[in-house]
């Protein structure tokens, strides 16, 4: 709870993986969700059969 007496909802989920990797000794497998989004969208493009004229790169 907040101080104020509201639920902190919040919190980033990169605190968490500090704390993951610290106490855990937890290190990432995957690439970061920002080298993931080009793809992403390729794909959803590609599904949808629309064509990509900006270059995402």
């Amino acid at each position: 709870m907040a101080p104020a007496g509201r639920p902190v909802a919040n919190y980033t989920v990169k605190a968490e993986a500090l704390r993951a990797r610290k106490l855990l000794g937890w290190t990432p497998m995957q690439s970061m969700l920002q080298d993931e989004i080009p793809e992403i969208v390729k794909e959803e493009a590609h599904t949808h059969d629309l064509s990509l004229e900006v270059s995402l790169e």
